[in-house]
């Protein structure tokens, strides 16, 4: 089993397909959030910012899930900025409580209130790093297997860089 992480708007047709996904893969949707360097970095028009409104964050987040609608919840993107600040997030967690839907913070913010207000608001949230080290990586997915043991529970982030996504794709419309 594993969980994939998809921006519902992309044009790509293998991430299109996702949408029919194996019942055993998990899908969480790409949330874009506003980053502490925008307008530097522009997340987009379907990124959540700290001034909107809660009508706002529910009309990003549902047209979102209508999408891909079989998803378990969504997983910030940028966001550092918008991770910080708690009237945003208290309607982003109103939104996935009342849904059942997790939000996996990937921002690595120090600073990230996703936890705390997450429990305030009855939602489910979990704050990870994602894993760039291509030298250890037996070593940290053996530390996350023994931690899943241990634990039951343990999540393991690794970006698929980009590059890799799109020599498949040309591959498959050659």
């Amino acid at each position: 089993e594993k969980t994939l992480v998809v921006d519902p708007y992309a044009a790509n047709p293998a991430l299109r397909k996702l949408r029919f996904t194996d019942a055993r893969n998990e899908i969480l949707i790409e949330l874009p959030m506003e980053p502490a360097s925008y307008p530097y970095l522009d997340p987009g028009k379907h990124a959540l910012f700290i001034h909107h409104g809660k009508e706002d964050v529910e009309r990003i987040l549902a047209k979102a899930r209508d999408s891909l609608p079989k998803a378990a919840g969504f997983a910030s993107r940028y966001g550092d900025r918008a991770i910080e600040n708690q009237p945003l997030l208290e309607k982003l967690f109103q939104f996935t409580a009342a849904r059942g839907m997790l939000f996996l913070d990937l921002t690595g913010s120090q600073r990230s209130l996703a936890r705390q207000t997450a429990m305030a608001q009855g939602a489910r949230s979990r704050t990870v790093a994602v894993y760039k080290d291509s030298v250890n990586l037996e070593e940290e997915l053996a530390r996350k297997c023994a931690l899943a043991q241990k634990t039951g529970e343990a999540v393991f982030v690794l970006a698929i860089i980009n590059y890799l996504i799109n020599t498949q794709l040309n591959s498959y419309s050659d």
